[in-house]
């Protein structure tokens, strides 16, 4: 009695599994970048996950990241050991200002810079900025800090908004998660809101960042 011995897969087969297989990562790599988005920089650099903000708010907040210079957090989550913070606040008259406390591998450090642009929409280049290393015991402070000022605990957004005064844009990230918070002129109604240990925290680092600047609610 003869033995039926299984066949391979031909080479059309072969060849059709290795096509799907390659349009399989296609998709995949499609979909992870589909995950991002918002104004994309001279550098490539989109700065919000999909449905974060609204597209007008990943347009506003989003240039002025790129004029500042600084980094994606939606890109610092992909990796789990990164840990950062970053205060962004938008004036209707005082200038851009934005604030970061981050550890990325042994880079432990704090960025202060401030634009030139004057208003929320205007353009403008980086007017002043400062960045210093810092130690890790000093960074876990801030953290420790941060947590004590209740921002995790906070809701994303609030149902207080306006046209006139700042706009306060809070992103971290932590074991590879991204989070951003965000409220219309923090300090009006900041009891009730929830937002003193927010507000008192984020003025006291802006404080001693050292860059002169004059923030309105």
């Amino acid at each position: 009695m003869s033995r039926i011995r299984p066949r391979g897969p031909s080479s059309n087969s072969r060849a059709t599994i290795v096509k799907g297989l390659a349009c399989l990562v296609l998709a995949c790599s499609l979909q992870a970048c589909a995950s991002l988005s918002g104004v994309r920089d001279a550098r490539g650099v989109v700065f919000f996950p999909e449905g974060v903000v609204h597209e007008s708010e990943a347009e506003w907040y989003g240039s002025m990241l790129a004029r500042m210079k600084e980094p994606s957090f939606a890109d610092l989550a992909r990796d789990p050991e990164n840990v950062a913070v970053r205060f962004l606040v938008l004036s209707t008259w005082g200038r851009p200002v934005a604030l970061r406390y981050s550890a990325i591998g042994n880079d432990i450090r704090r960025r202060a810079v401030m634009l030139s642009a004057e208003g929320e929409h205007v353009p403008g280049g980086i007017r002043a900025q400062k960045s210093i290393a810092m130690s890790r015991d000093d960074f876990q402070a801030v953290m420790v800090a941060l947590e004590a000022s209740g921002y995790w605990e906070l809701a994303s957004r609030d149902d207080i908004s306006g046209r006139d005064g700042s706009t306060l844009v809070v992103e971290s990230v932590r074991n590879g998660e991204y989070r951003l918070l965000t409220r219309w002129a923090p300090g009006y109604k900041s009891d009730s809101r929830g937002l003193t240990g927010l507000v008192d925290f984020h003025l006291a680092e802006l404080e001693k960042s050292g860059l002169d600047m004059d923030i309105d609610d």
